[in-house]
């Protein structure tokens, strides 16, 4: 399953859809959502990349409902994939939970407008806050063992600057970079904790053991994994229900030349076509090319209308007559402001307005030179 907000763009097929607009997965907001078999979106986003993307979820061919979920929010740069544990509906809120958080906590970084680590800063505490609503929904139901795992892609915001994967659990990110799979992340699992290559070396009730994730404790440390992105390169996120049954050296000859859409198609089809003993979900994020900064454009609009509307006092400072002509001389004293005072404010707040400007160009033609 999976969960949208305003600013996830869908393709034709849907998800595990809210009727209504999801900034947090209560209770009460899972009854209105809809199940569909198959979940999938494709978006397309410029800032600070071109990038295009795509995710599929699926609930496999063993299981019957999908514990997982996955959010994209292209505008901020931000993917995710949660993948929910505690078996039926307790697993599928706790992935939806999961993605909600960070819903709500980018809804606040765009309106604040906030640069990559105050980004991070803010899906930190919004998943740990999600993680003790977990937590504390399964002590009360008399529970153990509720909670996600979690993975997602921060694109840096400016050009020189990192993209960054946060997660917790066994939910992993992969580069492809010139048919090269690296694995960005580093599973909180036995296994890995084990250094075991193979699992099935390990003894089966230790196999799907996870080490750390949303809900389990009352707050959750993410892992900050900050890693070179370059244009050309295909980013992959996934649940454990993929990689249980694809290597990792698949990964790049499934995807190989098609688009982001087809190339989930087809990891999601490997893994059920190996077993699909579990809920299987992919994002591929592709990064095209070098774009505008949003941000930065909207800045450089907002000071030129500044400067316009400055440019208007300064008109009327100059052309309006001082309306305190005709005032008594004690009424003239208690209003220090004359005409020649607005022009000089306005003067000035018109230098500042231009040098702002200057300053924003500056910014933007920084990121153009870095442009391949």
């Amino acid at each position: 399953m999976w969960y949208t907000s305003p600013r996830l763009h869908l393709g034709a097929a849907g998800g595990f859809l809210l009727e209504e607009d999801l900034m947090c997965a209560r209770e009460e907001d899972l009854k209105k959502a809809r199940p569909v078999k198959d979940a999938g979106w494709s978006s397309e986003t410029a800032w600070p990349f071109v990038s295009e993307s795509a995710c599929l979820s699926d609930r496999g061919r063993v299981r019957t409902n999908n514990e997982d979920a996955c959010g994209a929010f292209p505008q901020e740069g931000v993917w995710c994939v949660a993948d929910g544990m505690g078996g039926c509906e307790d697993g599928e809120v706790a992935s939806a939970e999961t993605i909600a958080a960070v819903a709500s906590s980018l809804e606040g970084a765009a309106v604040r407008g906030a640069d990559t680590a105050s980004t991070i800063s803010g899906l930190r505490m919004a998943l740990s806050a999600a993680s003790r609503r977990i937590f504390e929904r399964a002590r009360d139901r008399g529970l153990s063992g509720c909670g996600s795992t979690f993975v997602a892609l921060v694109l840096g915001r400016e050009p020189d600057e990192p993209a960054h994967a946060l997660h917790a659990g066994d939910s992993r990110l992969y580069r492809i970079r010139g048919g090269m799979v690296r694995r960005i992340t580093r599973d909180h699992s036995f296994v890995e904790a084990a250094g075991v290559r193979v699992e099935t070396e390990v003894n089966p009730m230790f196999r799907s053991m996870i080490l750390r994730a949303v809900g389990v404790e009352p707050d959750v440390a993410l892992d900050d994994t900050p890693f070179d992105c370059r244009v050309g390169d295909r980013l992959i996120l996934c649940s454990d229900g993929l990689t249980r049954m694809v290597g990792d050296a698949d990964l790049a000859t499934l995807t190989a030349g098609r688009s982001p859409a087809a190339a989930t198609r087809a990891l999601v089809d490997a893994a059920n076509a190996a077993g699909g003993v579990d809920n299987v979900t992919a994002v591929v994020v592709d990064v095209k090319a070098r774009g505008r900064c949003c941000t930065l454009g909207r800045l450089v609009v907002a000071l030129l209308v500044l400067v316009a509307a400055v440019a208007v006092l300064v008109f009327i400072g100059r052309v309006v007559p001082s309306s305190d002509s005709g005032l008594p001389a004690d009424d003239q004293s208690a209003r220090p402001s004359t005409s020649v005072d607005r022009q000089t404010a306005a003067e000035q707040l018109l230098d500042e307005a231009r040098a702002m400007e200057l300053e924003a160009a500056a910014r933007i033609r920084k990121v153009e030179e870095a442009r391949p």
